[in-house]
């Protein structure tokens, strides 16, 4: 019985030696965990679904903390405040703000923080409580309780969707689908003519660029036939019209200089040209004569009357 009772004695002492071993383990493990974690207040103004102990709490999509407890706000039990640690080695400041963000579809939420920069003084801490994080409004939570227009423009985008959607809109796509498939169905029967009008297009288009370069080509020509012969012709013009102008000038200074004996020419040829009538005069009653009766006119020997102008 005593040797029994003696091993009973000495396992009794290693279980409770182990126990308190372990005990002291984590002790010492809560006490460094304590000591390398700092402790914060998160006020959300808005339901915190899918926020449980545990969650993580991110910074730049990085987990820096987590959750540890979740209650209302005594003053106002609308709100809700979340007890979260976070590393002792990253810093809070004064403008930081918390956001609660749903991940993935499952619904689970997890708070991510944002802050100005290192420029901002870190947040104050006090010895009787937890500083305090703001948590502003998410956008999600603005638009499920219908703040501002959010609300309003998507159920306007709802009813326009449902418009859009109507039986008769689908009747009228439905139509236009058919005359599209029939539109589509003649085209390709038509493939044959449409390739001949494509080909005769291309053929005319080289045409009119060879009757363009021909025509670009005798432009060419005759800018320079202007260019070198033209400029010639109109030297010659020029000197032909000069010529003519001093010839002009001449005429008229020689008119001008023998006016008085051009003037006693034409009336010493008054007399002459008198007698030049007379005489044409005389011609012209023969002529009728021997026109009338020639053999009268060259046999009878009449006398031949003298006209008189």
């Amino acid at each position: 019985m005593e040797p029994r009772a003696h091993h009973v004695f000495i396992g009794l002492f290693v279980v409770l030696l182990g126990a308190i071993g372990i005990g002291f383990a984590l002790w010492l493990s809560d006490t460094r965990s304590d000591h390398d974690y700092q402790y914060y207040r998160i006020m959300f103004d808005e339901p915190v679904t899918g926020l449980t102990p545990g969650s993580q709490v991110q910074y730049s999509g990085i987990t820096i903390g987590e959750v540890v407890a979740l209650s209302l706000s005594p003053p106002d039990p609308r709100r809700a405040i979340a007890r979260v640690r976070i590393n002792a080695t990253i810093p809070v400041r004064q403008d930081t703000r918390a956001e609660l963000v749903i991940t993935g579809i499952t619904g689970n939420a997890v708070i991510e923080l944002s802050d100005g920069g290192p420029n901002v003084p870190l947040l104050d801490r006090k010895e009787d409580e937890e500083p305090l994080i703001l948590a502003p409004r998410s956008a999600m939570a603005s638009l499920v309780s219908g703040e501002g227009n959010s609300m309003t423009t998507l159920n306007g985008i709802l009813l326009r969707t449902q418009e859009l959607l109507s039986k008769e809109n689908l009747a009228l796509v439905h139509r236009s689908l058919v005359n599209l498939e029939q539109t589509t169905g003649a085209v390709a029967d038509q493939r044959a003519e449409i390739a001949t009008l494509i080909s005769n297009l291309t053929e005319a288009s080289r045409e009119s660029t060879a009757a363009v370069r021909q025509a670009n080509s005798t432009l060419r020509d005759a800018n320079l036939l202007l260019n070198n012969d033209g400029k010639q012709i109109m030297v010659n013009t020029r000197d032909a019209t000069a010529s003519l102008e001093r010839a002009a000038f001449r005429v008229e200074t020689l008119l001008q200089n023998n006016q008085e004996s051009l003037n006693q020419g034409l009336a010493a040829t008054g007399p002459a040209m008198h007698e030049l009538q007379q005489a044409l005069a005389n011609l012209n009653t023969v002529l009728r004569r021997l026109d009338r009766n020639p053999a009268q006119y060259l046999l009878g020997g009449e006398n031949i009357e003298e006209t008189k102008p």
